[in-house]
């Protein structure tokens, strides 16, 4: 009881559009996660390609500064090449490190990646590192990995370790590192220069940019939200109107009553929740006019042979007729054609339960067709063609199959014709296969339902039967995993039925 007062006073309208909202809003942190997930890739990407791309261009105008410097007759040392390293920079580098060839930071410039200055060093105008240049060509490489010195006339390999950065300044601050050799066969060291280059979120018009990406990105979380909230409403709206009526339409289905008009929606999903119920409440007043058809002609068909009887009986005991052999006989076929009827729609009603199933067992084909023949007392001629000793399959149900189908072609086939009546195999899937034919017309509309449940193609009634007879044929057939159909061929009409043993 608690359970059910929450329900009912929790609103249908507001648990779905805080479903929808939920989605909706779900989706969309998905799509901002991925879009901040490929962003941030491709800005490490870019700010490698960015590194990488000034770090060349600032070795292309080191070289060309250094070759226009060279020309004036400069004496170069470690002091006099300072102006040159920060002439070769552009906006993009934030900082320089020159060294000295055993490594010592000799000379700093500019700022860290992060936008942090790095402290001048003051230089020593007596230190001995100053020394002239011979050489006024200059090369340079971007490693310093190894260092070959020439002293003397003994070459020596000296293998440098990277020093410590002057703080603020990290290793992995420098971009790339240019190597200063005093020879054109760059094997007397002058000493090294580290680059360090803005990062994108820290140059002046990168930076830009990116905050103005940042600041769409974040204007779009409120717009999204802004966009799922009414998004969730106008579904939630639409969804819950429709539902409404279509709760109605189901209600007035379930009191009986199947003219209530289906609502319809632009939605594609709730426009195929309409359909299925249109469809379903054509299907159950089609179904209400054959089931009070069936029950009409169950009525019909069991007061026949009762009355038959009856008759015979009342007659009987006013001495209208003698109640001789003859008369006995009569009412035993009364009484017989009466159990079958009834027993018809107890198998009926028996097989459309879950729990029914067929008892198959190996069954005599000649024995089976005269039982057939002998219990149908047909009126016309049956000619029969057997290509089976015996068939497997559920013995009591197909003598109801073949008594039916024989009555029901003698129903309805002209005349002084006869039933023809095969039983064989087929070669391709090894089934068993049964054909009923007669001569007679029937129409293509009676034949696509001839087998559906209280269609009777006789609506006038002029024949007896509730049309349960075929029906009962399809049920046996699908119990047995087999199939019937109804075909006119020419001006023959054949029931064909198959079945796996």
């Amino acid at each position: 009881m608690r359970t059910a007062g929450r329900n009912k006073g929790r609103s249908p309208l507001s648990s779905l559009f805080f479903r929808l909202f939920a989605s909706i809003m779900t989706i969309t942190v998905v799509i901002l996660l991925v879009q901040f997930i490929v962003v941030a890739v491709m800005f490490t990407i870019q700010s490698r390609q960015f590194e990488n791309e000034v770090f060349s261009v600032y070795k292309e105008r080191l070289q060309q500064a250094l070759t226009v410097a060279s020309q004036s007759e400069l004496e170069w040392n470690l002091k006099s090449i300072g102006p040159v390293l920060k002439m070769a920079a552009d906006d993009r580098i934030s900082g320089l490190i020159l060294r000295d060839a055993e490594g010592n930071t000799v000379l700093t410039f500019g700022k860290t990646p992060r936008g942090i200055a790095i402290p001048e060093l003051q230089i020593d105008r007596n230190d001995p590192s100053y020394m002239s240049l011979p050489e006024k060509t200059w090369y340079f490489s971007p490693t310093i990995s190894k260092v070959y010195i020439k002293t003397d006339d003994e070459s020596i390999v000296r293998t440098v370790v990277m020093p410590e950065y002057p703080a603020p300044v990290r290793e992995q601050d420098v971009v790339g590192t240019i190597t200063l050799y005093s020879n054109p066969a760059q094997t007397e060291v002058f000493g090294s220069v580290d680059v360090l280059v803005f990062s994108p979120l820290n140059y002046t018009i990168t930076a830009l940019l990116l905050r103005r990406m940042v600041v769409a990105f974040m204007v779009t979380i409120p717009i999204a939200l802004i966009i799922a909230l009414v998004g969730a409403q106008v579904v939630a709206l639409a969804v819950s109107r429709h539902a409404g009526k279509i709760v109605k339409v189901l209600e007035a289905v379930a009191g009986g009553n199947y003219q209530e008009p289906v609502p319809h929606s632009t939605m594609n999903e709730l426009a195929l929740i309409s359909e299925s119920v249109e469809l379903m409440e054509h299907k159950l007043a089609s179904h209400e006019r054959m089931r009070q058809q069936w029950l009409q002609g169950i009525a019909h068909d069991l007061n026949t042979p009762v009355t038959a009887l009856k008759l015979s009986i009342e007659s009987a005991l006013d001495n209208m007729v003698p109640l001789d052999v003859p008369l006995l006989q009569r009412m035993r076929r009364e009484n017989e054609e009466l159990e079958r009827r009834v027993g018809a729609v107890l198998i009926l009603a028996s097989m459309e339960s879950p729990d029914f199933a067929v008892h198959k067992e190996m069954v005599d084909v000649l024995d089976f067709a005269d039982e057939v023949i002998n219990s149908t007392l047909a009126d016309h001629r049956v000619i029969l063609d057997v290509g089976l000793d015996t068939m497997q399959g559920d013995r009591r149900l197909l003598l109801l199959v073949c008594r039916e189908l024989i009555k029901n072609a003698c129903k309805y086939s002209l005349s002084d014709t006869p039933i023809h009546w095969s039983i064989g195999g087929t070669d391709e899937t090894d089934e068993i296969r049964m054909v009923f034919s007669n001569k007679g017309l029937v129409a293509p509309e009676i034949l696509e339902r001839v087998f559906e449940p209280w269609f009777r193609a006789d609506e006038s009634r002029s024949q007896a039967g509730a049309g349960m007879g075929l029906a009962i044929v399809r049920q046996v057939m699908e119990a047995h995993n087999g199939s019937v159909a109804m075909n006119q061929v020419g001006d023959t009409v054949e029931v064909e039925l198959q079945w796996k043993p």
